[in-house]
């Protein structure tokens, strides 16, 4: 579409000789041609955010902390949004190693996505628990689900089904949360929310294989 766009305006350009009755047309086009060039710009960078993330910078971590600084940031988006916040918070919960600010960045892109998917309202609960040699985090919304076919692609880069963004933000979660050699998995129905839940090793020898070690294993 750009391609053809410049090659319009180159056209239309060669044609006009003084005063040009076309020169609204050329106009349009360059906008047009604006328009993609910011869009292509964007997906470029969101595409280098997720190609040149760093690994993280690991310290022993309080998952509760955590969760409770997330859920003050966004306590006044979500009343804006209608939206009841819920802690359920595990009491004791073991520290991990991790990286606190990534686990921060994945929380927040949980949420919003959450908020995202409650446009007339609803709950949005969130909930540490530990499972033996892992803890959990738990984000759970009443929102408008994902339909099932779906599913298997929400942490692909490039899919999404919003008007905007890139189909990053996923991804980028699951990054962060198999670069701590956890894991995340998703529950949804269509009509009654989603449920997406992080787990994180206690012991890193027991810790989850990355998307590349799984694609590795697979060849």
């Amino acid at each position: 579409a750009l391609y053809m766009n410049v090659q319009l305006v180159k056209k239309a350009l060669d044609s006009c000789a003084g005063d040009c009755n076309g020169r609204q047309d050329i106009m349009d086009r360059i906008a047009i041609i604006d328009q993609e060039v910011h869009r292509i710009s964007d997906i470029l960078e969101e595409f280098v955010r997720y190609a040149r993330l760093a690994p993280p910078q690991l310290a022993e971590v309080d998952l509760n902390k955590v969760v409770s600084y997330v859920a003050e940031m966004l306590s006044e988006r979500a009343e804006q949004s209608h939206i009841k916040l819920v802690l359920s918070l595990a009491d004791p919960l073991s520290n991990v190693l991790a990286d606190e600010n990534k686990l921060v960045q994945a929380l927040v892109n949980l949420c919003i996505n959450a908020i995202h998917a409650m446009p007339d309202g609803g709950t949005l609960k969130l909930a540490t628990r530990e499972q033996g040699n892992r803890v959990e985090i738990a984000v759970a919304d009443t929102g408008v689900g994902i339909p099932q076919e779906d599913i298997g692609k929400i942490f692909l880069p490039f899919f999404t089904k919003k008007e905007s963004g890139m189909g990053f933000g996923l991804p980028i979660v699951q990054r962060i949360v198999e670069d701590h050699g956890g894991q995340i998995t998703c529950q949804s129905e269509v009509g009654e929310g989603t449920v997406f839940v992080v787990q994180l090793p206690l012991d890193h020898s027991t810790r989850y294989g990355t998307a590349n070690d799984r694609f590795a294993a697979n060849r």
